[in-house]
């Protein structure tokens, strides 16, 4: 499986459902049990990526850029 859109946007939504856990680790770990046809090092950097992304700005605005990506259409 390659990464594009629509993996991004299953990381965010992985990421967002799991907010309670800001254990970055455990929502690598979690994420690579969950999709285990993606490549875990490429999965790992995408949730890294988006994670520190997500927690290291403002959440209200990278909540509104993350709802824009994901009502947009993806192909899976």
């Amino acid at each position: 499986m390659t990464w594009g859109p629509a993996e991004d946007s299953l990381a965010i939504r992985f990421i967002l459902s799991n907010r309670v856990q800001y254990d970055l680790p455990e929502i690598v770990r979690d994420a690579q049990m969950r999709f285990r046809n993606v490549d875990p090092k490429v999965l790992e950097n995408r949730i890294t990526w988006w994670y520190y992304y997500y927690y290291g700005e403002d959440q209200q605005a990278v909540e509104k850029d993350l709802a824009e990506i994901l009502v947009q259409p993806q192909e899976v």
